[in-house]
């Protein structure tokens, strides 16, 4: 009988660098709350210019978490005609409050 499990695997070096880019994405209290932000405006868009003020950071520094959380895959980024910056949850929110 074998000692393995069939859903257990080892992981590989190259889903162990993509997971933790993810965990170091989310493992920061602003970015966590910047998810949370996007996802609960209408349709999980936000215009970058709306999440200033909720974290209490400016401009540039909320573009930067943002850019982390994007070039994580947790949030995408959409440039819209008007020159306005918007980030969007690629999947639905699946969080749920306790």
């Amino acid at each position: 009988m074998s000692s393995s499990h069939p859903i257990c695997r080892v992981m590989s070096a190259t889903e162990a660098e993509t997971l933790a880019v993810s965990l170091k994405a989310i493992a920061d209290p602003v970015r966590l709350r910047l998810i949370s932000l996007v996802a609960a405006h209408e349709d999980g868009e936000a215009c970058v210019c709306d999440l200033t003020e909720p974290v209490a950071f400016s401009l540039p520094t909320v573009s930067h978490h943002l850019t982390i959380l994007v070039d994580a895959g947790i949030l995408a980024c959409n440039s819209a005609a008007s020159g306005r910056t918007s980030a969007s949850s690629p999947r639905p929110c699946t969080h749920s409050p306790a």
